[in-house]
């Protein structure tokens, strides 16, 4: 539905509190050694109306670095390459695909601040991402902080 509304992408602001909620709802997940194996759109519900968003569809999740169970074709793209090559999941592979889902409805047009940042979440080696979403909220509060100052209330219709 978001890319439907927004085929040029959603504004940067509202791009940023989307990915904090994904990143927040994987956290409370990952301290309890569980990855969700398949962050994509249909798996993610926006809800502007309390400026919230959450994961659903946790049948694909397991422990960390245990087996995928399913690629869904359509998002093949969205899914870390090491799932393809060892058939495993974990805490990066979750955020490379949260990091996948932003991208998409951006349109990947972010402030370069805040790509640079966020394509640290893409790199191809699993070890050179941030594995840990509550060290990645974190860290991304900092960079929005620097690119867009305090933050503020951003309407979002859909």
């Amino acid at each position: 539905q978001v890319k439907d509304k927004y085929p040029q992408g959603v504004q940067p602001e509202t791009v940023a509190w989307i990915f904090n909620r994904i990143i927040a709802g994987l956290y409370p997940a990952h301290s309890f050694d569980v990855v969700h194996n398949c962050i994509i759109p249909s798996n993610v519900i926006i809800c502007p109306e309390n400026h919230n968003a959450k994961i659903i569809d946790w049948c694909y999740s397991g422990k960390n670095n245990g087996s995928v169970k399913a690629i869904v074709p359509k998002y093949k793209n969205f899914f870390a390459l090491e799932i393809f090559k060892d058939k495993a999941g974990s805490f990066a592979s979750d955020i490379y695909m949260a990091e996948k889902c932003i991208q998409w409805i951006s349109n990947d047009k972010l402030p370069q601040s805040i790509s640079k940042f966020l394509n640290i979440c893409l790199d191809s080696n699993p070890r050179n991402r941030i594995d840990n979403a509550l060290d990645l909220f974190d860290r991304f509060k900092e960079v929005l902080f620097k690119e867009f100052g305090k933050p503020k209330f951003v309407e979002f219709k859909m």
